[in-house]
């Protein structure tokens, strides 16, 4: 089984901080979730049927079930 995960960012306040804090924080751990197959991130991304783009969205593609509960809070 193959779990995705997606998360959505809205524009933050200070677009440079976040994007360091992402960069040096975020990636490292996500990159250490077991069974994590496949890492992508996109930027400014708009919905179909409007609404406020997404600075940033992050897809991931994680084997087995079991390592999404180190997704959740």
């Amino acid at each position: 089984m193959t779990v995705r995960f997606l998360a959505l960012y809205e524009t933050p306040a200070a677009p440079e901080a976040f994007d360091r804090h992402y960069r040096e924080v975020h990636i490292p751990l996500a990159r250490r979730l077991p069974g994590l197959r496949r890492y992508v991130v996109g930027r400014d991304l708009a919905a179909v049927r409007g609404g406020a783009p997404c600075y940033l969205v992050a897809e991931l593609e994680i084997a087995g079930g079991a390592s999404v509960r180190h997704l959740a809070p």
